[in-house]
């Protein structure tokens, strides 16, 4: 079924795909700094109220 998709749609299908790859990839390291980015908003919000 992928294959037929990629003949019939072509390249701007696989374009598609490949920053759909890309984005998940961002996604994957965006959790990973999600700890790192939580204690920032957390002085961010801190630093706001005063």
């Amino acid at each position: 079924m992928e294959i037929v998709r990629m003949t019939m749609y072509g390249k701007k299908k696989r374009r598609l795909m490949v920053g759909m790859n890309r984005w998940m990839l961002m996604m994957k390291k965006m959790s990973k700094r999600k700890r790192g980015l939580k204690s920032a908003k957390a002085v961010n919000s801190l630093q706001g109220k005063f």
